[in-house]
């Protein structure tokens, strides 16, 4: 769960979140959205190398951003 994405300090910060969360799973959906919706215009308007490179390393997104997103 986001432990290759991520580095150790970002995936506790991330998993602390999720196992708080009441409905779990339900907000691991929205974190997987959230970073969809974050690298929404890689996505749409990148190269397919550069749009697999950014959803397998999210160096660019900070987790914070990424739990308020879901929240």
């Amino acid at each position: 769960m986001m432990t290759q994405e991520f580095d150790l300090g970002n995936v506790l910060r991330l998993w602390d979140s999720l196992l708080s969360h009441e409905n779990k799973l339900e907000f691991l959906n929205f974190i997987c959205i959230s970073i969809i919706e974050l690298q929404r215009e890689k996505i749409l308007f990148g190269e397919f190398s550069e749009i697999m490179e950014s959803l397998q390393r999210f160096e660019d997104l900070e987790v914070i951003d990424i739990i308020t997103y879901a929240n």
